[in-house]
């Protein structure tokens, strides 16, 4: 066994690596230092091995939860139909519906939304051709002001 430079503590000369019975004897001035080579190290704990292992798993599995939380997060956004501006009119006034057809309040209807046809409901006729709808399954926060441009009446096969 090797061991690291080491120096009298009487005259400070370099003593020889590797003791003899336990003791390594200065060359210089004679002076016996007592050798006691290290304890091996206990074996790790089941508990000691398990926070080692765990210790980069955690902030491993966090930031893999937060990328899934992030992707669905996003894919869900760009699935939904976006919500009306706070002036109560929407974002695209015109679309392919017939704006000769009047609607009911609680008709079922398909509502014209970025080149998609998604499932609706009037839930108010305003008057002078316009129409509050709700979009089927999303909360109220989505709700917009129509003109029939962008309804159609929904058939009983869709």
């Amino acid at each position: 066994m090797a061991l690291s430079p080491l120096n009298c503590t009487r005259c400070g000369a370099a003593l020889r690596d590797e003791p003899t019975d336990g003791l390594i004897r200065c060359s210089h001035c004679g002076q016996n230092h007592v050798f006691k080579p290290p304890a091996p190290a206990p074996p790790p704990t089941l508990a000691a091995v398990t926070s080692t292992h765990l210790a980069w798993k955690v902030p491993v599995i966090a930031l893999g939860a937060i990328l899934v939380v992030g992707v669905a997060a996003s894919v869900m956004l760009r699935s939904r139909p976006a919500p009306s501006s706070t002036s109560g009119n929407s974002a695209g006034a015109e679309g392919p519906g017939d704006p000769s057809v009047s609607y009911k309040a609680g008709e079922a209807v398909d509502v014209y939304w970025n080149s998609s046809w998604w499932p609706g409901t009037i839930k108010t006729v305003l008057g002078e051709g316009r129409y509050r709808i709700g979009y089927d399954g999303w909360g109220s926060s989505w709700d917009e002001d129509v003109t029939p441009r962008r309804l159609r009446r929904r058939s009983a096969a869709r």
